[in-house]
């Protein structure tokens, strides 16, 4: 009995080593496989978002274009210094004449030139400068009779035929502008000098006064002023734009004097008959034009 317990013991305590061997065993052999099994897990590297890239207009640089359209020009004339005496005017000259000489008269021309300019960009801000220089076909007459003894005006007047003319046959302009950029847009104001010649022509002719004679004068002057306005560019290629532009110009005021003189000549009685003629001169623009910019190319954009 001895011998068989004695016996037992072994068998069990030889149990319990294979036991603890075989757990150790698996234990390394999984140990050992866990590299392998490893490498063939897919591994997800984290990478940086790819740069998007988008043009943006670039409105900076300098430029060169054609323009075209319609101006209208518009003379404020009055007549003043009108003096009724012996030897002036005859008495109720100084109404009548005013009333059928003032007046605002203009008519429409055709506008065409050439522009050059240059741009500077930062962000959606523009600032530039442009000069133009333009062929302007503007031409007007007036004309009226004023009131006299025949036509129911003072019995002391004959009735004066009046002719009023202005003429502008070319303008320039040298302006800044500033502006927003929206993409390939450029909404923009401007504003600065503008520099015509305009010529002036004005008449009264008293066919059938007691003295038949005329007063005539007449001013060719090259007028300083100013301008303003604002317009719409559109950017449809990398070195070509397009835009449409108003502009409002006032070239100031010129004035002249006449003298009336008889028609037959010789000795003038009428040394006091002046007559001063005043026009202060405006004009519309509406214009549409096209230019060629000399540093094409986009700006980049990264988002």
């Amino acid at each position: 009995m001895g011998a068989n317990r004695l016996i037992g013991a072994q068998k069990q305590l030889g149990l319990g080593v294979m036991k603890h061997a075989l757990a150790i065993g698996i234990g390394v052999a999984t140990l050992a496989a866990l590299p392998a099994f490893a490498a063939d897990i897919p591994v997800h590297i984290p990478t940086k978002a790819p740069v998007m890239v988008a043009p943006v207009s670039n409105w900076s640089g300098c430029y060169i274009g054609a323009n075209a359209g319609a101006t209208w020009g518009r003379s404020d004339t009055t007549w003043t210094g009108i003096t009724e005496s012996p030897t002036g005017f005859a008495a109720g000259a100084a109404t009548v004449i005013p009333a059928a000489a003032n007046a605002r008269f203009g008519n429409t021309g055709f506008l065409g030139g050439g522009q050059i300019g240059c741009n500077y960009q930062n962000g959606s801000l523009v600032l530039g400068v442009e000069a133009d220089a333009q062929y302007t076909g503007l031409n007007v007459t007036r004309t009226a009779v004023s009131l006299g003894d025949t036509n129911g005006g003072p019995p002391t007047i004959t009735p004066g035929n009046i002719t009023e003319n202005f003429q502008s046959r070319w303008l320039s302009t040298a302006r800044a502008r500033a502006g927003f950029a929206a993409g390939p847009l450029l909404f923009y104001a401007t504003g600065g000098l503008a520099v015509a010649n305009v010529k002036f022509f004005d008449q009264i002719c008293a066919p059938t006064a007691a003295i038949p004679g005329c007063a005539t004068a007449s001013i060719g002057t090259t007028r300083l002023g100013w301008t303003v306005g604002g317009g719409i560019e559109w950017m449809f290629a990398s070195n070509w734009t397009a835009k449409a532009e108003y502009l409002y110009v006032d070239l100031g005021s010129a004035a002249s004097i006449s003298q009336y003189i008889p028609t037959a000549g010789g000795v003038n009685p009428f040394t006091a008959a002046f007559i001063t003629h005043n026009h202060r001169f405006t004009e519309n623009i509406v214009r549409v034009g096209l230019n060629y910019k000399f540093d094409a190319g986009p700006v980049v954009a990264r988002y």
